[in-house]
């Protein structure tokens, strides 16, 4: 979620806005559930925090869904390129009010005592997340080291491209231990795309392998 929050904010003005509103009606409504809770209110106070939850989270969970299908696009490109097309890679996003304003309204009900006792909001977009699968299995789970941090690194080229789009100019990349689980392969593909497409920050401890792989054609 901090992922997609900090880069659709500063790629799109609408998103922030509406994250900012997103954010307020949320406190207010955890307000309201914490006053039920102390038998301040009744619950039908709810009802107009729940109308406002849903017609802002669902503005937030659209605009997610449309940049991560940009993003999708071109990390998947990438992890083909990084792993010689061995590996596929999709980003898939999850959310937690369901596909349609009237299954997230049921969840509200069915679960209203549940978020009164707890004096929490628990679905909407602040409890969404994004799946990251290699070969359809998911990568948190079932890939090792290497291709976690391949896959990562595949998302976070998509974001340079994202950003490039919005802005017209390509950003600086600073990347912090990243020749770590990097196979020789893998090391040499991400420097080949990293030098033909932006200008590039790199640190890491194990020095000889840059200067080893820098040698070649990449």
């Amino acid at each position: 979620r901090r992922f997609m929050d900090m880069l659709f904010s500063q790629a799109n003005r609408t998103y922030a806005q509406t994250l900012m509103l997103y954010e307020k009606i949320l406190k207010q409504r955890n307000e309201c559930l914490r006053q039920i809770n102390e038998r301040r209110t009744t619950s039908r106070a709810l009802s107009a925090w729940n109308d406002q939850l849903l017609e802002t989270g669902f503005k937030i969970t659209a605009l997610r869904e449309e940049g991560l299908k940009i993003l999708g696009v071109e990390a998947a490109q990438t992890h083909q390129e990084l792993t010689e097309r061995n590996e596929l890679l999709s980003v898939c996003y999850l959310s937690s009010f369901g596909k349609t304003r009237q299954e997230a309204r049921q969840k509200l009900q069915e679960n209203e005592a549940h978020e009164i006792a707890s004096q929490r909001t628990l679905f909407g977009p602040h409890r969404d997340d994004i799946y990251i699968l290699v070969n359809e299995r998911d990568a948190k789970a079932f890939a090792s080291h290497g291709q976690q941090r391949t896959a990562m690194i595949s998302l976070k080229m998509a974001e340079i491209r994202y950003l490039e789009q919005a802005f017209g100019e390509r950003p600086i990349v600073l990347l912090d231990d990243i020749l770590l689980e990097l196979d020789p392969s893998r090391f040499q593909a991400l420097l080949r795309t990293l030098f033909q497409q932006t200008q590039t920050i790199m640190t890491g401890t194990e020095t000889h392998r840059f200067l080893s792989e820098n040698k070649r054609e990449v």
